[in-house]
């Protein structure tokens, strides 16, 4: 701690060096805060929030945070700076809080007077001050780039005090600089020769962006040794060197507070009121968060959020649109966020106040069009030994019953499995889908499932994550597990040996979430311990990292992440439709699938590096399926299956056929072939629903099935619930 301390000490030095005009704030006044990955990480820590709100408890601030990862200060003008999905809103609509119906005329009649003109009514942001943090993403054009960053810097400059965002006034403007890395002393992060390297890179950027400011007349805060230092793992204030943790955050904080009121007293608070703010702060950025960055966006507000379906039997219809229904969820979320910035307040003022939430928009009900034979029109769904009943396996194989809700109800909606060292079977369950829903508690699942007295069924449910939101993948990494929970991928770690996680960070930002299905999913370790995930078309994902400028990609991709290094790639950018499946055989030898035309390719075949929007024309297939679409696949190693089994893939589908298929894959030419062979499954229950596969350490296959009557949500209401 004492380098921290230091390091810390010497910024502070330096900024008094420079004095400048505090930033003057006034009551009510809405604070909006844009930039990359350092700022977006500022509003799950909240400490800069808490100390303005600390500092002026008495002017009832409202703060928003819409930083992004992988945004850069050029982004209101170029949207390959700003990648987002289909009308996701512009830079200027969300800091002005006013943006239209995208596509008014697909409404339907049923409709109107359910829909506001104006969807970011409810915001609160109609900025008066906003914060930037930018130069990060944009010094990776080195030297070459410094006179296109100072125009950028500029053109931002005028463009932003050319606007009302509050619709009476040019905004305050504080241009921050990018953040220094920090040298963490592990051998596999960016080496102190990198660090130095990119640090006297960035410190160029931030020199030309403060002289731009000068000239300008806007206010700028150094930000520039905040967190510098050379540290152990054990002392690091950020996760990688670049994006900080919550002592890194508290360190930045402290500096951009002194930046921005230099001449202002230094100011004696209250560790336990300060903390309890903080809490406050957060509290009311999780409400903020799900709003701003809600799941399923194409459907929200994208093209499919203009569908519209038949309220009862049939398909399409003229009914309630998605928009309707997921827009007023948002206002919801926009009021629940609301209610806290006074929670936030009163806390300021040392008033124990909760949130009073009676002021929320009724939802809109939607009616099923594909309701069930049951009272209300709810779906029948069989136990688990009945479904045993709908089975048809191969020659010489049986199924048993693992587990199912009747034994545990948490055990809803399984997505992704995966056996530990231990022997136990660890599961995402996902209850919210295909999101969650305000008001409700979000509570999807990372359960672990043990057989402890070896009768071959789990007599133990364990719920080590209880408060995850769309866990569509996960992996086990350095004793704990890496989780997907769009737009992050989340690292949990158990320290006291209970079987809960106490250690949650978030490793990667920027995973777009426009499509829950096509969402970091089929979670696969390469032989040398790297980490594979996929998403499918509409997403615009864009991830910022210490080793280079963002990976940016569009309409589907295959990632790679290296734990350790805390390095991510784009291994194959492809159009793929819904990728789901990905596997390694023996030799190292990987196929992905395209998961709604079951479609498997090679996977070295097209894993070359494309820039940014280029993407792979598709190789030949490994073989021809004759179904779709595929869930879910496993290659096949187990010495209690014949000899002609080994080896094989196992490859789970939902509609055509709703089963596991099994193919023999085979060298062919410089790739490989496939043929298909006798399913090892099939199921007559129409809500049969196999979503992941897995060899047991005891030799068996496993298998978990979803259970729902219907496997895609475009063709039915986002928030139908009874589907």
């Amino acid at each position: 701690m004492k380098r921290i301390l230091l390091a810390f000490c010497l910024v502070l030095i330096s900024a008094a060096a420079v004095p400048a005009a505090d930033l003057e704030l006034k009551k009510g006044d809405h604070i909006c805060i844009v930039g990359g990955g350092v700022a977006e990480r500022m509003q799950h820590y909240g400490w800069l929030e808490a100390r303005l709100h600390s500092r002026f408890s008495n002017l009832e601030l409202v703060f928003r945070n819409l930083a992004y990862s992988g945004d850069e200060i050029d982004g209101y003008r170029n949207s390959s700076h700003r990648l987002r999905s289909m009308s996701f809103g512009t830079h200027d609509e969300w800091l002005a809080g006013k943006s239209g119906v995208p596509q008014p005329d697909k409404l339907s009649p049923r409709d109107q007077g359910k829909v506001r003109e104006n969807r970011f009514e409810l915001t609160n942001t109609r900025a008066d001050v906003i914060f930037a943090f930018y130069g990060y993403n944009e010094s990776f054009a080195g030297d070459k780039g410094l006179a296109q960053f100072r125009e950028n810097v500029e053109g931002f400059i005028k463009h932003t005090q050319g606007q009302q965002y509050n619709g009476k006034s040019a905004p305050k403007l504080v241009l921050f600089s990018p953040v220094g890395l920090e040298t963490i002393l592990d051998p596999n992060l960016l080496s102190p020769k990198a660090v130095l390297e990119t640090n006297q890179r960035l410190k160029k950027y931030s020199d030309a962006m403060a002289e731009v400011a000068k000239a300008n007349g806007v206010q700028f805060v150094d930000l520039f040794g905040a967190i510098l230092g050379e540290r152990t793992p054990e002392q690091a204030v950020t996760l990688n060197g670049l994006h900080q943790n919550a002592m890194g955050d508290q360190l930045i904080a402290a500096v951009a507070e002194q930046g921005l009121f230099p001449n202002g007293p230094m100011l004696k608070r209250d560790g336990a009121a300060l903390e309890a703010l903080r809490k406050a702060v957060v509290d009311k950025n999780f409400y903020w968060y799900n709003r701003y960055r809600v799941t399923d966006g194409f459907s929200t507000y994208g093209d499919r959020a203009f569908l519209k379906f038949s309220e009862g039997p049939g398909g399409y219809g003229n009914g309630l649109s998605n928009y309707s229904v997921a827009q007023r969820e948002l206002d919801v979320l926009d009021m629940l966020t609301a209610n806290r910035d006074k929670v936030v307040w009163s806390t300021a003022q040392g008033k124990a106040e909760k949130a009073v939430d009676n002021n929320l928009p009724e939802f809109i009900p939607v009616i099923s069009n594909k309701p069930g034979t049951l009272e209300g029109g709810k779906h029948l769904f069989l136990s688990g030994e009945e479904s045993l009943t709908k089975m048809t396996v191969a020659n010489g194989l049986k199924v048993e019953l693992f587990a199912d809700e009747s034994m545990f109800p948490e055990l809803v909606n399984p997505v992704q499995m995966a056996f530990d060292t231990k022997g136990r079977l660890w599961v995402a369950c996902w209850r919210t889908y295909p999101h969650w829903k305000p008001t409700e508690k979000m509570d999807d699942k990372l359960l672990i499932l043990e057989d402890t007295n070896g009768d071959g069924r789990a007599d133990s449910c364990k719920t080590f994550a209880g408060d995850l939101h769309n866990p569509t993948g996960f992996e086990f990494w350095n004793n704990g597990v890496l989780v997907a929970q769009g737009p992050d991928l989340l690292f949990l770690k158990d320290t006291n040996g209970d079987d809960k996680y106490d250690i949650k960070e978030r490793l990667i930002h920027g995973l777009d979430t426009a499509d829950t299905h096509h969402t970091a999913n089929s979670f696969a370790l390469d032989p040398g311990g790297a980490l594979y995930f996929q998403e499918g078309t509409f997403h615009h994902s864009q991830i910022e990292t210490p080793w280079g400028a963002p990976r940016r990609v569009a309409n589907g991709a295959v990632f790679r992440y290296e734990p350790r290094a805390k390095k991510i790639d784009v291994y194959v950018s492809f159009s793929f439709a819904n990728p789901h499946g990905h596997i390694f055989d023996r030799w190292g030898q990987d196929i992905v699938w395209d998961g709604t035309g079951a479609q498997p390719y090679h996977a070295v075949l097209f894993s070359g590096d494309v820039d940014f929007p280029h993407k792979h024309a598709g190789p030949p297939q490994v073989y021809g399926q004759r179904v779709r679409p595929c869930s879910g696949t496993e290659v096949l190693a187990s010495a209690h299956f014949p000899d002609e089994f080994q080896g094989n893939i196992l490859v789970l589908n939902v509609i055509g056929v709703q089963g596991m298929l099994r193919y023999k894959i085979d060298d062919k030419d410089s790739s490989l072939g496939g043929v298909e062979q006798e399913p090892i499954l099939t199921s007559t229950d129409p809500n049969f629903r196999p979503a992941d596969v897995e060899v047991g350490p005891d030799g068996a296959i496993y298998f978990v099935d979803w259970m729902n009557p219907i496997i895609g949500h475009m063709q039915h209401n986002l928030n139908c619930s009874t589907c």
